[in-house]
């Protein structure tokens, strides 16, 4: 897989790596990945819930916070492990 495609292959590609991390590790229910490259103003978050597909949120660049969310995550996953990685 490359390592971050550009133009309307890259939601494809972050998909496919999402459900790969999911196929890899199947202890985990949820996968996280950050694009930081993708767009020039914004983070996009993709999630993996194990049995949905993958959904995407694009986070303006200037309000995103990394910590924020991994507390939101903890808190409602708390009994569960999430991988995260960026792309």
């Amino acid at each position: 897989m490359t390592s971050n495609p550009k133009g309307p292959d890259a939601e494809a590609a972050r998909h496919e790596r999402v459900r790969a991390l999911l196929n890899e590790y199947p202890n985990l229910r949820r996968v996280l990945i950050t694009d930081h490259d993708a767009d020039p103003d914004a983070i996009i978050v993709t999630v993996g819930v194990r049995g949905y597909e993958p959904s995407e949120v694009k986070n303006p660049r200037e309000s995103y916070d990394g910590g924020r969310l991994r507390a939101l995550l903890d808190r409602f996953s708390a009994d569960q492990e999430i991988l995260e990685a960026q792309s």
